[in-house]
């Protein structure tokens, strides 16, 4: 249960925040490398980096709600009872810390989807 508080949000930051972090920066590199900087380009590396974490924080969420139905899907027995308990309370965790590390970012999420459903 301690490991589950400690490792389950670390690894969940790490992909959530880490990934896109990554791939923004390689993105600026390459504009770099290539002579292309400039605010045009910065606002395209924030809107990769804002989709990337946005498809990822999806994936998290439809994982989780998944992964809690599918315990309810297994038959209840004493002998699995710890470790459906151990999953249950990993999913939520998770659940829990991908809410929390969306905080930061709903409102560029919801600028970003306006701007997208509303291009002509």
């Amino acid at each position: 249960m301690i490991k589950q508080l400690i490792v389950v949000p670390l690894y969940t930051l790490l992909w959530l925040w880490g990934f896109p972090w990554l791939v923004g920066w390689l993105l600026g590199l390459i504009q770099k490398i290539f002579g292309r900087l400039s605010p045009k380009s910065t606002y395209l590396r924030r809107r990769v980096f804002v989709t990337i974490w946005f498809v990822m924080t999806l994936f998290y969420l439809i994982s989780n709600i998944f992964g809690i139905y599918g315990l309810y899907q297994i038959a209840f027995t004493p002998e699995f009872s710890r470790l459906i308990t151990g999953l249950f309370i990993g999913c939520v965790i998770e659940f829990i810390t991908v809410a929390v590390a969306s905080l930061p970012l709903i409102g560029t999420v919801k600028d970003e989807l306006y701007v997208f459903f509303n291009q002509s």
